[in-house]
């Protein structure tokens, strides 16, 4: 049996007696290898043992972890400077642990409680633990921590609990064995005691985020990357549990990630390979059996995680049936809204995280090793599948999910899915963005009167100035690229003569922006010194009628040194508080804009009372065509903007309404302007709808309903003697006054509306160089150009 003494020291010349008097009182020193490790820093160390392992951290307790992961030996102990040993010390070790004993406890010929001050341990211990002390101590009270866990793991106690004395004798002057030198001095400080008794108290709380590890560096890269960008303090360390693989290609990748950690990370190398199916059962029994932990969060390493991951999933509300708290969710109930959560009989196991007593009580013994769960009555197997087809229904348990994903999947192939069906287990409603408010279980925020929706971000740094002449949507989008960078701004609002004027409107747009954290200041005329004029997006010829108007307005912004790139805006912008969930389906219609195709009267046939129009008494008056709707009045954009984050869906064209439900992120469906398609945005909970196609969701009561794009006009259509000309019109149109009779005639079922919009298409196919520069675009060149520029599959 080959034994390691692992030797932390700053003391040179007590050292070198030290390691002499232990190999002289060896039976076989041929057997014994020493590895010291002094400081980085103590030049007087490192010239007495050059060979010596160097300890780059502070305290003792690192130093005997630098020699530990240098050993080579069967038994590693920790030797220390006034640590004196019995003849024949390596024979009594080698009788005591040849029988696989992991743990031995020697004593110190002064201690008669089972503090265990000096371990002595098994290769197969260090391996699987990945420490000798744990990485949070510096000196005291490692030694308790470390004989919390040999209690938990089992160790022999050779002192027979302190009635027998094998010959080890800890010279300490605490014991009387001469003066306390500095170095003990120091390990011994206030400071250290304090550190120590503080660090202790967090392992007996801790919580481990685990990681299972089987090769694939490049998942795992990305992986780590998005954790590193969550606040990884709020776990206690990082564990790796590490298959038996060419782990040359994994160590590196986690050395890195160790480096940005600003917790301890522990590998630990599995003796076999587990798999799948028991790496992980051996995750979880490893952290709450032998590390005591009072929560663990099982890491994938193919899933990207949110920043705000660790906060949600610390604020999961416990109770006797919560199994576990899960960071993915795609079911029923989702949505983009980061704030809140609700309980399923469902299990996502996409990053997540269990406690002690529900892992001992239901999950422990059921867990499925082999894929058997699921023969008997065919349904799918595995532990995940277990725990979800029969653990959860035989005990009632249920799971705390995010109504926002905060897991994302990205293994294109391996064990959790195929390429066939990668697709399937990506979350569409993955948060990409930091939020920093309350969660709120969805039952209880519905009856809230003062929720938050959209966006939560940190507003740091120096205010900048930013002024603005648009209009009220240019306003709104515009807080896109503020929100991008970060500052509190003071934000000036003037007239320039292009736009309709926003000055005369600011009592109703005030409230609005000095609701938003970015805001600092909402002043009135155009400032001298300026560091972003959003307004001068307009003179740069920028708007070219298929981007986004955040995009124009950040790629002006840029343009101008403002922002360093333009982000993709696929998450909200905006933050609105203090609304009431009202659950109604909010319309708005403005005057411009408008698609004569998309199916007003359908949608109004069928969600009537479910509806409530937003928007000025001329907008109302005009939308009754479609049918009769409730309306409410608001009086400031606040208003409206608390409207739309309580309803369970806005639908409108390319308004403010719009604009502030798009920097929601709130569920919506746009009728989309063929001519001018400037608010379509990256893929989200939005349908942009240019050809009539919709399909329309359940919302309390009313089922889904799919509308297709509406009958194209008949063939044959002739035009009447002396045709259809009419004055200010191409030669060869229809005028829709002079035809609409025949029409009707043709298709007594169509409204005015529906036969005039059949005769705009029959035109459009006649006519097509006047329709392409007009508001109906028969190819929809410029939507489908708008969409692909915005990642759209179409």
């Amino acid at each position: 049996m080959k034994i390691s003494l692992l030797h932390a020291t700053a003391r040179p010349k007590a050292a070198k007696e030290c390691q002499k008097l232990w190999l002289e009182s060896a039976d076989n020193s041929a057997n014994i290898e020493i590895i010291t490790c002094v400081d980085n820093n103590d030049a007087a160390s490192r010239e007495a043992f050059p060979d010596a392992v160097l300890n780059h951290y502070e305290g003792v307790c690192s130093a005997w972890n630098e020699a530990a992961k240098n050993a080579t030996g069967d038994v590693l102990v920790a030797l220390d400077d006034d640590w004196t040993p019995p003849h024949g010390w390596d024979q009594i070790i080698e009788s005591q642990m040849c029988n696989g004993a992991d743990i031995l406890h020697v004593g110190d010929a002064h201690r008669k409680d089972q503090l265990i001050c000096h371990p002595i341990i098994s290769k197969r211990f260090y391996d699987a633990m990945g420490y000798l002390w744990h990485p949070l101590f510096k000196s005291v009270y490692c030694d308790n921590w470390f004989s919390e866990v040999a209690q938990r793991w089992g160790y022999v106690d050779a002192t027979d609990g302190g009635k027998v004395d094998l010959g080890f004798v800890h010279k300490n002057p605490s014991q009387g064995y001469g003066a306390e030198d500095e170095v003990a001095r120091k390990s011994n400080s206030k400071e250290r005691y304090e550190h120590g008794g503080a660090m202790l108290k967090k392992l007996q709380n801790q919580t481990i985020l685990a990681f299972t590890v089987a090769g694939r560096k490049d998942y795992l890269t990305q992986t780590l990357n998005s954790w590193l960008g969550t606040d990884l303090s709020l776990v206690t360390a990082v564990h790796f549990f590490i298959e038996p693989i060419e782990v040359g290609e994994v160590t590196p990748i986690i050395d890195a990630f160790d480096a940005e950690c600003p917790v301890p990370v522990i590998k630990h190398y599995n003796k076999e390979k587990l798999g799948v199916l028991r790496n992980p059962w051996h995750l979880f029994d490893h952290c709450f059996r032998i590390e005591g932990a009072k929560f663990v969060i099982l890491g994938e390493d193919d899933f990207l995680v949110s920043p705000d991951v660790l906060n949600f999933l610390f604020s999961a509300e416990k109770n006797d049936t919560t199994m576990a708290a899960c960071a993915k969710w795609v079911g029923k109930g989702s949505d983009n809204n980061p704030a809140t959560w609700h309980r399923t009989t469902e299990f996502t196991g996409n990053i997540w995280g269990t406690w002690p007593d529900v892992w001992n009580k239901y999950l422990k013994d059921t867990w499925d090793f082999d894929y058997s769960s699921g023969k008997e009555d065919g349904s799918p197997a595995g532990w995940d599948w277990n725990l979800q087809l029969r653990v959860i229904p035989k005990n009632g348990l249920h799971c705390i999910v995010p109504t926002a994903s905060r897991s994302k999947h990205i293994g294109v192939t391996g064990v959790h899915c195929t390429s066939e069906v990668f697709d399937d287990t990506v979350a569409w409603n993955f948060l990409s963005n930091p939020y920093e408010g309350v969660y709120r279980e969805v039952a209880e925020q519905k009856n809230d009167k003062v929720l938050f929706a959209g966006a939560q971000y940190p507003v740091k740094g120096d205010a900048v100035t930013v002024s603005s002449s648009g209009d009220l949507g240019d306003c709104s989008a515009s807080l896109a690229t503020l929100v991008h960078r970060g500052n509190p701004t003071i934000y000036h609002l003037w007239d320039d003569g292009l736009t309709k004027g926003i000055v005369a409107r600011e009592k109703f747009i005030r409230p609005f922006l000095e609701s938003q954290p970015i805001i600092q200041e909402v002043r009135i005329g155009r400032p001298d010194e300026c560091d972003w004029r959003s307004e001068d997006f307009r003179n740069r010829r920028l708007h070219d009628g298929v981007s986004n108007l955040a995009t124009v307005h950040a790629t002006h912004a840029k343009m101008f040194g403002f922002i360093s790139d333009v982000p993709t805006f696929d998450g909200p912008w905006l933050t609105i508080s203090g609304f009431n969930h009202h659950g109604k389906i909010v319309v708005n219609r403005s005057p411009r804009y408008n698609n004569n195709r998309f199916p007003w009267a359908k949608i109004v046939a069928h969600y009537g009372s479910r509806l409530v129009f937003m928007g000025l008494d001329e907008e109302y008056e005009a939308f009754r065509q479609f049918g009769e709707v409730a309306r409410v009045k608001v009086s400031d954009m606040l208003e409206m903007a608390r409207m739309i984050a309580g309803s369970s869906l806005f639908i409108g064209n390319q308004s403010v309404a719009m604009t502030i439900a798009e920097g929601l992120k709130h569920p919506r469906i746009q009728e989309v302007c063929l001519h001018l398609p400037d608010c379509i945005y990256p893929p989200s909970n939005a349908q942009y709808v240019a050809n009539g196609a919709v399909i329309l969701p359940g919302i309390d009561g009313s089922g889904e309903l799919a509308i297709s794009p509406e009958i194209p006009l008949p063939d044959g259509t002739e035009t009447p003697p002396g045709g259809w000309q009419y004055d200010g019109l191409p030669k060869g149109m229809m005028h829709p006054n002079a035809a609409i009779s025949m029409i009707r005639q043709q298709h007594p079922e169509l409204t005015n509306a529906e036969a005039k919009r059949l005769l705009m298409e029959f035109n459009a196919k006649r006519v097509p160089e006047f329709f392409d520069k007009s508001a109906l675009d028969s190819g929809l060149a410029k939507y489908r150009l708008a969409m692909r520029n915005n990642g759209h599959q179409i």
